[in-house]
């Protein structure tokens, strides 16, 4: 045989399927489960030495098939349940286990009573959930706290961890309520999830104090809050009137440079139609009521002379 520290693990004294931890053997941790094999047989008691029967022999082709656990990556598992069924054997039967790895036998056994499972309701699997969460809110002595364990129960079972509950065994070591004792591996994960949990209700529960403080402010609290919301409404108001009254002065200034520019056309037209005009002949400048150049008397262009003949007289 082969020396190997590879190891088998029961989820229960009774019971259907057995587990291989590998992580202590330095040979085998990383082997594939392909590389893994079981060795049973049925032990019968005699009087004086035990017999056996429905051996699968050393001719590891014979050997049981294992495969990785869902529950932890360095755990290997067997369902004997097809090979009691093959072998006509009957619940209670006492089977022995050896394990082969690459086709040798290992040093490592174990023996097992075989008994099948009959389906486990939900509302026992949340109870033996609940069960569980309890017992290890009371190793962290936060049992107390029902808000936490309905938290951290419920967070859990949302996660998926409920069939995890159907092969696992009451904690001897408390009889009252005491829990439900998972195979090692699960076991980890497990504390690990719940311990997620519990820091998740510590969050929601400092979220909900807060509130709840907001909620219990008293009628002066409430007041000093409405004065300063007033306050800050007042600021504000103050700015947006603020705004409009240099709105409305640059709209003012505006107006009024509109207004000078066109009080200045005005001026300009009014200016145009009464200039001074220039003599064509002479070129002298008269005044814009002379019809006639007051120079060589010649009429001013458009117009007959008649007006300036009667001022002259």
């Amino acid at each position: 045989m082969s020396e190997c520290r590879c190891c088998f693990k029961l989820s229960l004294s009774q019971t259907n399927n057995v587990f291989i931890n590998t992580e202590g053997c330095d040979t085998h941790k990383d082997a594939p489960e392909s590389s893994f094999g079981i060795r049973a047989w049925v032990n019968v008691p005699g009087m004086l030495y035990n017999s056996y029967r429905n051996d699968t022999g050393t001719d590891p082709h014979n050997a049981l098939s294992v495969f990785q656990s869902p529950y932890d990556n360095s755990l290997l598992t067997c369902n004997l349940t097809q090979y009691v069924e093959d072998s006509k054997e009957e619940e209670g039967v006492v089977i022995s286990l050896n394990l082969f790895v690459d086709g040798v036998l290992t040093t490592a056994k174990t023996e097992i009573k075989y008994k099948t499972f009959s389906p486990v309701s939900e509302e026992e699997l949340k109870r033996r959930l609940k069960d569980s969460v309890r017992a290890s809110l009371q190793e962290k002595e936060r049992e107390d706290d029902t808000e936490l364990t309905l938290y951290v129960q419920k967070g859990l079972a949302e996660k998926g961890w409920l069939p995890y509950f159907h092969s696992i065994a009451p904690d001897p070591s408390n009889d009252q309520d005491g829990g439900w004792t998972l195979v090692e591996g699960l076991s980890s994960k497990f504390e690990k999830a719940l311990d997620e949990e519990m820091v998740a209700y510590d969050g929601f529960a400092e979220a909900q104090a807060r509130e709840k403080r907001m909620l219990q402010l008293d009628s002066t609290q409430q007041a000093q809050a409405e004065a300063t919301f007033a306050q800050e409404q007042v600021v504000i108001l103050r700015a947006r009137m603020e705004e409009l009254e240099d709105l409305r002065a640059k709209e003012r200034r505006t107006f009024q440079a509109q207004l000078a520019e066109l009080r200045m056309k005005l001026q300009l037209a009014i200016q145009g139609k009464h200039q001074d005009w220039m003599c064509s002949s002479c070129t002298f400048l008269n005044p814009h009521l002379k019809s006639q150049c007051s120079m060589c008397r010649a009429a001013k262009p458009g117009s007959d002379g008649v007006e300036e003949e009667k001022h002259d007289r």
